[in-house]
């Protein structure tokens, strides 16, 4: 009896002994209410290999050097894609080769026809080379003597800035430099003069062309009605920017109510 007494003793003891021990290594993995805790930006490796698929990749860090980047690639359809300008398309006018039978393109890149035999042909503005110290004169005339034939079909809110005699600026000598063309001319003239003129730069003619002159514009008498120009009594077939101007030249700047048939 004595025996199993001393057994049941002894078992007790080792259960209350284990219970503290365990007690005691809890009470060890507990933080300290005094503990620090240090943060740190650098991830552990158990973040890195769980990285999501959308995170930010730095192709400079060591971590990533084996990373597929093809994965992050933009969707077909957020990717962005180049606008496609098309270029305005000119009809072209082609004649037969009498020698080889073959079509023939009759216009050049803008669009002009064949200049008439004995007519200056057009100067690019930007082949125009213009010598400042080879000094020229010509002479120049703006009118809108043809609106004066046309009153009713002329805009009668702008009748009160019309020239009675339909003189803009009558026929002057003035001088220009080798190479210039009409337009440099015209511009230089008219900004000297103070008269208004408004005008845009047509690249599909690689010219530029006249809107207004003395505030009177293209429409203002009808539906056909615009500026034009003469050289010597010859309207050419391409723009004043593409006429280079040759010593001696009769410019007229006209206002026509008929696209230029009343001229």
């Amino acid at each position: 009896m004595k025996k199993i007494k001393l057994i049941l003793i002894c078992i007790f003891l080792i259960i209350f002994i284990t219970g503290c021990r365990t007690e005691e290594d809890t009470a060890y993995n507990m933080p300290s209410p005094d503990a620090v805790t240090e943060v740190t930006d650098e991830p552990s490796e158990e973040d890195i290999s769980e990285k999501p698929e959308d995170e930010y990749i730095d192709i400079n860090s060591v971590a990533d050097a084996d990373t597929d980047y093809d994965k992050y690639d933009m969707e077909p359809d957020k990717k962005i894609t180049e606008k496609k300008v098309t270029e305005k398309k000119v009809t072209e006018k082609k004649v037969t080769d009498k020698k080889t039978g073959n079509k023939k393109s009759i216009l050049d890149m803008y669009n002009t026809e064949p200049v008439p035999e004995g007519k200056p042909e057009p100067v690019e503005p930007e082949d125009a080379v213009i010598d400042k110290e080879d000094v020229h004169t010509c002479t120049l005339t703006i009118d809108c003597k043809t609106i004066l034939d046309n009153m009713d079909d002329f805009d009668d809110k702008k009748t009160g800035i019309l020239p009675k005699d339909g003189i803009i600026l009558e026929k002057t000598e003035v001088t220009y430099s080798s190479g210039e063309s009409v337009f440099d001319i015209l511009l230089r003239e008219t900004k000297n003069r103070h008269i208004h003129m408004e005008y845009s730069f047509t690249p599909l003619y690689n010219s530029s062309y006249i809107e207004g002159i003395a505030n009177l514009y293209e429409y203002d008498c009808g539906e056909l009605s615009g500026w034009a120009y003469l050289v010597n009594g010859w309207s050419p077939n391409y723009g004043l920017s593409r006429y280079q101007v040759s010593d001696g030249d009769n410019i007229e700047i006209r206002y026509t109510c008929d696209l230029g048939a009343d001229l």
